[in-house]
Parts: structure tokens; sequence; C-alpha cells
């Protein structure tokens, strides 16, 4: 059997920028919970995780939905079985890592007088929906786990696996309709459900502010077009006048850190925007084929779940050297540096020697290879 590679330049770059959104924004949470002085005031770090998770959603689905539709065409189907169990090589080992950390290790070796316990709120309760991968359930119902709180969107991201391959291998409607038509239905049941109090409506409308898959069917429509060659809505998207309005738009949202209807929908298009340009367009205005950023890219999952506790343990064990450092400007630099040092390093570890364990079977059930994957 033959495996295809396909290789898309520049997503490792948006993966670790994405990481990069989170990792800022929780930096800056953290320092609040402190008591230190932060910058969580500011528009764009107030709205950076978020989004930082958003850009991952659409990632997720442009490049998945991509090579299950270039599975499709090659073997006339999609094999159903391989993609669970290479959605599970790459998610569940480094995922139940952190949930055994999160919940038995952590607790015990990590002094915590700041952030609720994962012991004050239901416990088993909450284990079991982390082990059942809904932990987006979790943090609706219960305060967040200490340090592994990011996993609820690796959860997100599984139940969109679930489900996506089946989409497409049986539903015999032109894809882009189906696409457009969950994208629709979450956004505007999204836009009109609050989730401001306890009734069941509320409820449900804070599930959709998480369950995203909205922003990976995004994600799926802009690969719809790339595979199918649709080159005259392609040429628009690639123009350079249309590339510089489009970043023009996201820079404005961003450093004003603007929050409107459907702007979780309007964010997933402009991300969708420039990630088929960076990966498609030779004639891309962002390049990111740099090879430190393609090596971060690349380790970026445990950066994104990882760097939680990195954070917590250094603004707690180097708190003292942390508040003798009067510049503010100085603070910042040694607290984001030795973050990101940290963060960088065990991602590294994790990633040599415990992910590519499981990465290397995963090769195995690999129809479509990707070099962006």
């Amino acid at each position: 059997m033959t495996t295809n590679t396909i290789y898309f330049p520049g997503l490792n770059g948006l993966r670790f920028l994405a990481a990069f959104l989170v990792i800022v924004h929780h930096i800056e949470q953290f320092k609040g919970i402190y008591k230190l002085p932060n910058h969580f005031h500011l528009a764009f770090i107030n709205i950076a995780g978020g989004l930082g998770v958003t850009l991952f959603f659409v990632l997720s689905g442009y490049l998945i939905t991509y090579l299950l539709l270039k599975e499709k065409k090659q073997y006339n189907t999609i094999s159903l079985p391989k993609f669970y169990i290479r959605r599970i090589l790459r998610i569940w080992p480094l995922y139940y890592l952190l949930v055994i950390l999160g919940f038995f290790v952590f607790p015990n070796i990590i002094p915590n007088t700041i952030i609720p316990s994962v012991r004050d709120s239901n416990f088993h309760l909450n284990l079991l929906l982390y082990v059942c991968l809904i932990p987006n359930i979790s943090l609706q119902f219960f305060n967040a786990v200490p340090f592994i709180a990011p996993l609820w969107s690796v959860g997100v991201e599984e139940q969109f696996y679930l489900i996506w391959p089946v989409i497409i291998k049986f539903i015999k409607i032109k894809l882009v309709t189906v696409l457009l038509i969950i994208i629709a239905s979450i956004s505007f049941l999204r836009y009109l459900l609050p989730f401001s109090n306890n009734s069941i409506i509320s409820n449900f409308g804070f599930f959709l502010e998480l369950f995203r898959i909205d922003c990976m069917a995004i994600g799926g429509v802009f690969a719809y077009l790339l595979f199918h060659k649709k080159d005259n809505i392609l040429n628009v998207i690639f123009n350079r006048v249309f590339q510089t309005m489009s970043f023009i738009v996201l820079f404005i949202c961003l450093f004003k850190g603007l929050i409107f209807p459907f702007h979780h929908t309007v964010y997933a298009v402009l991300f969708g925007l420039i990630i088929i340009n960076v990966s498609t367009n030779p004639k891309s205005i962002l390049k990111l084929e740099w090879k430190p950023i393609i090596w971060l890219g690349k380790i970026s999952y445990g950066l994104y779940v990882f760097h939680g506790v990195i954070i917590f343990s250094i603004l707690y064990y180097f708190r003292n050297l942390i508040n003798s450092i009067n510049n503010l400007y100085l603070r910042d630099v040694f607290i984001y540096s030795i973050v990101f040092f940290f963060t960088i390093s065990i991602s590294y570890l994790s990633y040599n020697f415990y992910e590519k364990r499981f990465l290397r079977i995963k090769q195995k059930y690999t129809l479509v290879k990707s070099g962006s994957l």
C-alpha cells in the first residue's frame, strides 16, 4: 500500500502562534490571580486565549477535512477504524497523562491556596467527564481543574473527530452545503441563547460557547475550496489586495479586542483566509517556513497542555525573586522568559521521548500522510 505525503507549509508555524496566544493570555491571567501587576485589562490580552483556541479549531478542520477528502477520492472510501486509531494515537496518550497528573499528582505536589482544588467539587463525576473526553461539560458545571483546564478544547476536538469522517463518508448532500448548515445553525444558536443564568437554555448556550465545531467546519469549507480547485473563489482569496484587507480587519479586531455578535464565526473566517494563503499561496504576504517556528509548531500540543502548571509553579516558587524586581518591564521579561523556557523544554521532552512512540505506531494506519499533522 502506498502512502501519499501532503505538506502544507506554514501550518506548524500557525500552531505555534495559536499556542503563543493562549500562553500569553494565561500568564497575564495568573499574574492577576497572584495580585501581580498585569496586562489582563488590555483588550487584546483579554481575548487572546479564546482566539488562540479558535485558530487551533480552524486549523484542525482545514487539515483533517482535506486529508479525508483526499483519502475518499483515492480509495473511494474512508477507513473509519484507521482514522479513529490515528486520532487516538495522536491525542489520547498526552491527554490521559495530563488527566492523571491533574487529578492525582499535581494536587499532592504543588501547593495551591489561591485556586479551588479539584477536590472542592464532585471529584469522581468530574474525573469521569474527563475520562469520557467531555471535559467541556465538566467546565460547564464544575470549577476548572487546576493546571489542566485547557484540555476542554482537546475534548471538543475529539468530539468533532468522532462525527466528521462519518459526515464526509456517508452524507450524499454536497459537503459544502452540510458545512454551511452546521456553521449557520451553531452560530445563530450561540448568538440567540444566553448563558448568564442556570436555566436549561442558558446551560445549552454555554455549551455552544465552548462547542465550536462551527469554527472547525469553517476550516473544512476552505479545505473544500482548495481540494475541488474553486479557482474563481481562490483567485480572490489569493489576491494581495484582498489578503492585505483581511490582515487589516483582523489586526483592528484583535487590537481593539472586539467581541460582537457571531464574533467566533468572523474570527474563524479571518483565520481561515490566513491559513489557506500561508499553506498554499506562493504569493502569501505571511511566510512561516522558518525552522525554529516549525519546530515549535511540532511541539505545540505539549506547549498547550503543559503551560498552565508551568506558569503556576513559576509564579509560586519564584515569587520572592519576582517581587524583588522593581522594574515592571524587567519583571515581565523574567516571567515570560522563564515560563517559555520551561514550557518549551518540557514539551520537547514530551514530544521526543513520549509522544513520538505513539506517532510511529500511528504511521502504520496512515493512508494519506501529512507532514503538517
